[in-house]
């Protein structure tokens, strides 16, 4: 986004960011359809704890600005897996969206009802 770097409310602009490698836990099967996934048996969710988000604001030095990530939640990144896998064994597949939820109160690196929400935790 243009001016996101140098806007006064986004200095530093990268500072508490993280990636997707950075995710601390992962979930394989999302227990409801996704598209021509009946099943979503097919679809992976990593989860982060993002200290800080971008929202979208109404301005004319940029649209974009910085928030503290509330606490209790975590953000899921969804991926869609392409079958077969590689000839390496590595995982494929299509990150198709993401969101905030809720943590589990009892332990909050986890989604809440991540027992009901997810087929299983691969780690």
């Amino acid at each position: 986004m243009p001016n996101v770097k140098t806007w006064g409310l986004n200095v530093p602009a990268e500072e508490g960011l993280i990636t997707l490698v950075e995710a601390h836990a992962c979930f394989r099967g999302i227990c409801r359809a996704l598209a021509e996934d009946d099943n979503g048996e097919n679809v992976v969710a990593y989860i982060l704890k993002p200290r800080f988000f971008y929202g979208y604001v109404t301005n004319l030095v940029s649209t974009a600005v910085k928030h503290a990530t509330p606490e209790g939640l975590l953000f899921a990144v969804y991926a869609r897996l392409d079958m077969p896998w590689d000839a390496q064994g590595a995982t494929v597949g299509v990150v198709t969206h993401g969101g905030f939820v809720e943590s589990d109160p009892g332990n909050p690196l986890l989604p809440e009802d991540h027992a009901s929400r997810y087929t299983e935790r691969l780690w």
